[in-house]
């Protein structure tokens, strides 16, 4: 008898760990969903970005102009990489920085998150991450090691918010 109360145990367990590595192909799923979700919107908002004319102008430090679908003003602007001791990949939005580098940590009450900011001289960035000392006009580059990082310094640069 105790050796089929055993192997009933048994199959329960089996059943039960069965029942664990399910849940987690589907949470493994479920992540992917998302990857694959955010690394599409990135993609589309990109190409949207990259097709879109951009039009610079001359402003002032403290002028903000605004012309059509789109806001120019000059920042300041740091760089930052997830390869930094104590930083991770994803940004405060969730976007893994490994899979979409091309992001710039800003202030939300100043641009907002989920815009595409044209960095002058650097590229379209979606802004998708914050960070503790960016505050105001300042925005940091998310670059891919801690040297660039370093090489990029502070600057001051234009950026236009490309609105769709």
């Amino acid at each position: 008898m105790a050796l089929a109360q055993r192997l009933h145990l048994t199959r329960q367990e089996s059943s039960s760990v069965a029942q664990v590595q399910r849940q987690d192909e589907q949470s493994q799923s479920s992540h992917t969903q998302l990857q694959n979700t955010t690394q599409l919107a990135t993609t589309k908002a990109m190409s949207y970005a990259v097709s879109s004319q951009i039009r610079p102008q001359e402003t002032t430090q403290q002028q903000i102009a605004t012309q059509g679908n789109e806001t120019e003003f000059e920042v300041e602007a740091t760089a930052y990489s997830y390869t930094e001791p104590g930083l991770t990949p994803y940004t405060a939005t969730g976007i893994d920085l490994r899979i979409n580098p091309k992001v710039i940590a800003v202030d939300p009450s100043v641009i907002k998150l989920g815009s595409l900011v044209h960095v002058h001289g650097y590229g379209v960035y979606l802004a998708a991450d914050t960070g503790g000392a960016i505050k105001g006009k300042r925005i940091d580059v998310h670059v891919g090691t801690v040297a660039e990082a370093n090489h990029f310094g502070r600057r001051k640069v234009k950026i236009t918010i490309l609105k769709p």
